[in-house]
């Protein structure tokens, strides 16, 4: 990420990402609008063919199906955007005492550091059991009395719109951990 997108990410409080690690983010949802679009395309040559000798079922299935693919994309659309929302964490520690907290987290549940500047703190959480196919991507934004997190699965080859709950796991572990050292 560029000191733009940073900068946007903080103003409007949702990951901003480059233009082809969306589009990877968002691809479900465009093979959901493309199937729709498909099935709606063979309903209406049906309908449009003279003579045409289909069950009214059949018909109906086309238009059935492809109603429920936009709903879904609709679905899908609505939670890749709810994804990429940051969670703010406030505290009055130092982005060097934060860093040092998120280290420690970093070596207890074996994440990666990818990036780390004054502004950025990027961490790669590898998943430990063989079920979860997808590492997980943790951006850390720094803003003068808060910490701004997000954890999304890293868009490879396709997005799985799933998580197996981590994300919220990473994030409620990072919350507790900043909280408690508040605290002390």
């Amino acid at each position: 990420m560029d000191s733009e997108q940073i900068k946007k990410s903080i103003e409007t409080g949702k990951l901003q990402l480059k233009f082809w690690i969306k589009m990877n983010h968002y691809l479900v949802v465009y093979r959901f609008f493309f199937f729709s679009a498909f099935m709606l395309f063979l309903f209406f040559l049906i309908i449009s063919s003279e003579g045409h000798k289909f069950p009214i079922f059949i018909i109906c299935s086309f238009l059935t199906i492809s109603i429920a693919a936009i709903i879904m994309a609709f679905w899908l659309l609505w939670l890749q955007n709810r994804r990429l929302r940051l969670v703010t964490i406030e505290t009055k520690f130092s982005r060097k005492e934060i860093k040092k907290i998120i280290l420690e987290l970093s070596k207890e549940f074996d994440w990666e550091i990818d990036l780390s500047n004054k502004e950025i703190l990027i961490a790669i959480a590898s998943p430990r059991y063989f079920f979860s196919l997808r590492k997980k991507r943790i951006t850390f934004l720094f803003d003068e009395g808060r910490v701004l997190v997000n954890s999304i699965n890293i868009p490879l080859y396709w997005e799985v719109p799933y998580s197996y709950k981590r994300n919220k796991k990473n994030i409620k572990i990072i919350r507790e951990r900043i909280n408690a050292a508040s605290s002390k």
